[in-house]
């Protein structure tokens, strides 16, 4: 039997307030292990197909379901608590709460405690600069702490789907290879990573499948590495 999808994207439509569809009849599945790239330009609907899984807009039409079981009317919080974590681009923190704070509210859903608490200690492992620094204000650190802090929150929660908007947008080399790292962590513990990417050597770096949206539609779904070999790249920019 074939492995059941943690989220499949069916059909969406999503219409930006008194003006034209933002999405039209996109789908897109994403399994247990498995990393999905979904590119395309600016205004292609990337942002907006990650918000609408996550529960922030609502579609006019289609469908969002996890595991078979249909998300339709949950709101985020509620998809929250089924395992779907959402990080928009360039993170959001809670600016004058502590590093540690930050990281202890991403859990807030969780009642295992010594569980919690080992997550923490590993994504002070994962992000040493953030080790260095609990108790500082968020709102004091780099953009890219910032990041990488954002990022490590939504990991507190114990995610089964991740719904990243640029994750790797504004890093330098050595961040970088550490998000792309856990990324890779979490993918061999089985959740499911949809996130957006924009430059070729992070798609092929980080994903398995990628889908490339133009004009609020799905014009490439494959390999990764097919999207980026050949001239369907190119296309999707066009």
């Amino acid at each position: 039997m074939p492995r059941c999808c943690v989220l499949e994207i069916r059909d969406l439509r999503v219409r930006y307030p008194r003006g034209p569809l933002a999405l039209d009849g996109v789908s897109l599945i994403a399994h247990p292990g498995e990393v999905i790239a979904v590119v395309g330009p600016n205004g292609a609907g990337k942002s907006t197909l990650l918000r609408a899984a996550a529960g922030f807009i609502a579609p006019e039409a289609g469908t969002v379901s996890q595991d078979r079981v249909s998300l339709t009317g949950l709101a985020p919080h509620q998809r929250a608590a089924r395992g779907i974590a959402y990080a928009p681009a360039r993170g959001r923190i809670l600016a004058a709460l502590s590093v540690w704070d930050n990281l202890v509210i991403g859990a807030w859903l969780r009642r295992d405690r010594d569980a919690v608490a080992r997550d923490l200690a590993r994504v002070f492992e994962w992000f040493p600069a953030l080790e260095a620094r609990p108790r500082r204000p968020a709102g004091a650190l780099s953009g890219g702490d910032r990041q990488l802090l954002a990022f490590g929150r939504i990991l507190m929660s114990a995610p089964r789907v991740l719904l990243l908007d640029e994750p790797l947008a504004g890093l330098d080399a050595e961040e970088r290879r550490r998000v792309v790292s856990v990324i890779n962590v979490v993918k061999g513990q089985e959740a499911a990573v949809v996130l957006t990417e924009h430059h070729p050597a992070g798609i092929r770096e980080i994903a398995d499948r990628a889908y490339g949206l133009k004009g609020g539609r799905v014009v490439f779904g494959g390999s990764a590495e097919a999207l980026v070999r050949t001239s369907a790249f190119t296309e999707v920019y066009d």
